[in-house]
């Protein structure tokens, strides 16, 4: 067994994640010949949130953060969470596997046993597929095509390389659109401490404030940075160096639309000391040009600096960063300076773990208007699937517990408050936004079972109603003996906003069950319901079938409606409309 590592990438605020866990913290214990590493992939909005999560399962395995993705885009490019691999010493991968349903952790126990099979080419070749047939709906055009994508990666020695080439043929409401581009390519090279990257990279600078650029595969978003990169480790001391220019993915797999590239130029600098293994401190500074991006045609230059400290005991954690900005070319009045600074502290207290945090941004924004392009991720302290109202000018905190009140039952509170303004002006002067949600969570021998209830409210500056609701969210994975396992899960909110018309009720839900054959079929039946908009249909039903390829991929096929709206993932947010008709989703790897 030695040799061997097993590589989970995972993300508190993934719900299959959460139900495989379990199963991966029992073979951490029973294979202690192979080396099991937890890769986090969670953003700056919810990775202070990462200790606890691990500590309700009691889990013993390393564990990585991956705030540039760059792990997750060696062993899985198309970037869907969960994901789990095995891989040799030599970096050569023996088995993968993308998604969970009870039941799989049996393929994960097959591969560790069988020992004997053959490792994979140091070289890898993932073919996805996206056919869509879309029939009009709302603002959304009648749309039919496919997309078609081929990642290539490789390494050999102190050398290795990535490339990414986008196909694409559309029909939009009868006019057709094709593209043809190399959308990602990149190359390493290191030499001792000496780290070299040309070509597309993710790259994350700080806690998130100053730079954070990356895929987040559920909202179709996927920048780099194309240009040089030189990273250089010495002992305690790190050091990066960037330029070049942002490239966001030109094809849309949500809107279907094609766009071009902004040529929103980027450079800057990284470094930090780790002065003793509890304490660390960062610095970092940026520069970043977007050219006409100002409403009157102007470029628009930013100007960030900033510096961070992170203090690790053996019961606590403090981390803080404090940011200066200056914009420039935006604002006929002049420069306008803004500033961002987070604190986080968590400390474990026997079986429970609190949590404080507290953000004061002000005209805090790295971003390009139109198309939406943002550079950043300032912690928004919101739960992770919640949009967030200005949240470049908002000031406020957070108080979060996690509890393990038994060795299969855990429970949280989270009580959060902050003031913010959607206009640029002082949030102290703003609306207020105040959310509280609980929650349990129920393991069993093999299966798992979670509740959650929140309410929010939001007022206007003057103190009357913005927007309220209350949400309850639930699900359920559990096999039905060796062959069968079902798993659930309910989405359901009441809520009122304050149009310009007056206050508006609506509800909005969503539920689905799923039934897998022997870990490798998977039905699922989908059910989504709102009110919210009179020109679109109250009823969004569907059904999925997903079978599992093993090592070599998976295939997912689609029919039906699906409520689209605002959807958000550790506070990136985007509008997803409302669609109808049929996807074919097929990913190969070679």
């Amino acid at each position: 067994m030695t040799g061997l590592t097993v590589y989970v990438f995972f993300a508190t605020w993934c719900v299959p994640c959460r139900q495989e866990m379990p199963h991966i913290a029992r073979l951490a214990r029973e294979w202690r010949g192979v080396r099991f590493v937890l890769v986090a992939e969670d953003g700056p909005s919810t990775a202070s949130q990462v200790p606890a999560f691990l500590k309700s399962f009691a889990i013993e395995a390393e564990v990585r953060r991956d705030p540039e993705s760059e792990l997750l885009a060696r062993y899985q490019p198309e970037g869907s969470l969960p994901f789990a691999a095995l891989v040799e010493e030599g970096g050569s991968v023996l088995w993968s596997h993308a998604g969970y349903q009870p039941g799989d952790e049996r393929k994960l126990e097959a591969a560790l046993a069988a020992q004997s099979a053959p490792a994979a080419a140091a070289a890898s070749i993932t073919s996805s597929t996206l056919a869509v047939a879309r029939r009009a709906l709302a603002a959304e055009p009648r749309a039919a095509g496919g997309i078609e994508r081929f990642d290539v990666a490789g390494e050999a020695g102190r050398f290795g390389f990535a490339a990414r080439l986008d196909g694409t043929l559309l029909s939009l409401s009868g006019r057709r659109e094709s593209d043809l581009r190399l959308e990602k390519i990149g190359a390493t090279a290191a030499f001792g401490p000496l780290r070299l990257r040309a070509g597309d990279g993710y790259a994350a600078f700080g806690h998130g404030l100053v730079l954070s650029v990356r895929k987040i595969d559920p909202l179709g978003v996927d920048t780099t940075v194309r240009g040089g990169r030189a990273d250089v480790k010495s002992g305690p001391v790190a050091f990066t160096a960037l330029g070049g220019l942002f490239n966001p993915q030109n094809t849309d797999p949500i809107s279907l639309r094609t766009l071009p590239d902004p040529g929103d130029l980027v450079g800057g600098a990284a470094a930090s000391e780790a002065l003793s293994p509890e304490l660390s401190v960062g610095q970092s500074a940026l520069f970043l040009r977007l050219p006409s991006a100002a409403p009157d045609g102007r470029d628009v230059r930013f100007g960030v600096a900033g510096a961070s400290i992170d203090v690790r005991a053996a019961h606590a954690r403090i981390a803080a960063e404090a940011v200066g900005l200056l914009r420039r070319g935006f604002a006929l009045a002049g420069d306008e300076p803004g500033h961002g600074a987070w604190a986080s502290a968590s400390v474990d207290l026997g079986a429970a773990t609190a949590l404080l945090e507290a953000k004061w941004y002000r005209r805090f924004a790295l971003a390009r208007a139109e198309p939406f392009l943002a550079y950043h991720e300032p912690p928004t302290l919101e739960r992770d699937d919640q949009a967030v109202p200005g949240n470049a000018d908002s000031i406020g905190g957070r108080a979060r517990v996690d509890l393990r009140a038994a060795d299969a039952t855990t429970l949280h509170a989270n009580a959060m408050v902050y003031r913010f303004t959607q206009d640029g002006t002082d949030p102290l002067e703003g609306g207020l936004a105040l959310h509280a949600y609980t929650g349990a969570e129920q393991r069993f021998e093999k299966g798992s079972a979670a509740l959650s209830l929140g309410v929010r409210r939001e007022t206007a500056p003057d103190g009357s109603l913005r927007l309220s609701f209350v949400q309850v969210n639930a699900d359920a994975a559990l096999p039905l003996g060796s062959q069968l396992a079902v798993s659930a899960t309910g989405d359901v909110r009441r809520e009122t906003k304050v149009l310009f018309s007056g206050p508006v009720g609506f509800v909005r839900g969503f539920l689905s069950a799923g039934l897998t054959f022997r870990s490798l079929a998977t039905l699922s039946l989908l059910y989504g319901y709102s009110t919210e908009a009179a020109a679109l249909p109250v009823h969004h039903p569907g059904a999925e079938l997903r079978i599992d390829l093993g090592r070599r991929g998976e295939v997912r096929l689609f029919a039906g409606r699906l409520l689209g709206g605002r959807v958000c993932i550790s506070g990136t947010c985007r509008d997803v409309p409302t669609f109808e008709g049929a996807r074919l989703a097929t990913i190969l790897r070679f």
